[in-house]
């Protein structure tokens, strides 16, 4: 099932994305804000999730993944 969300899912999503938004916003407030939104956002969430998936880790009764 997570190789056909990887592989499927995840790739029609992505692709959707960039149409849409760029219709949303106007070329001079895309440009900057959106990328800039959009990559700070990425930047929290990746940088997040090593300690969401340690906390999880060590909340588990025998410690281990």
């Amino acid at each position: 099932m997570l190789i056909l969300a990887t592989g499927v899912v995840v790739p029609a999503m992505l692709a959707a994305q960039g149409a849409f938004l760029s219709q949303q916003f106007p070329t001079t407030v895309r440009v900057s804000g959106l990328g800039t939104g959009r990559e700070v956002g990425g930047t929290f969430s990746g940088g997040l999730a090593p300690l969401a998936a340690l906390a999880l880790v060590t909340a588990s009764p025998t410690h281990t993944t």
